[in-house]
């Protein structure tokens, strides 16, 4: 990885950082770009967590973005699973928790 890429990738959220580290190059891209454009009105209130063994948890700041993603989780898991042409992600988890 170049400086450039390096300084880049630095600026990522901890949370999608923890995803590269956890899953291929391509995949990891993947899921943080549709995150990021899918998402872009709840990334002050949610954040992608950690994805371990297929379980992709998300964190949220309130109750109200708790019911709000989770009436949307299959789509969710759905809509990644086919961006990263794999059935990677077996299950989300939305959890009230620090996002900061």
């Amino acid at each position: 990885m170049s400086k450039k890429s390096l300084k880049n990738f630095k600026q990522l959220p901890d949370a999608i950082k923890d995803i590269f580290f956890r899953q291929g190059l391509e995949e990891r891209q993947l899921i943080a770009a549709y995150w990021q454009k899918k998402f872009s009105q709840a990334i002050r209130h949610a954040r992608l967590d950690k994805l371990v063994n297929g379980k992709l948890e998300i964190k949220v700041d309130s109750s109200v973005w708790l019911q709000q993603l989770s009436l949307i989780k299959e789509d969710i898991k759905t809509e990644l699973n086919k961006k990263i042409k794999k059935d990677l992600i077996k299950e989300i988890v939305v959890k009230i928790g620090d996002i900061t």
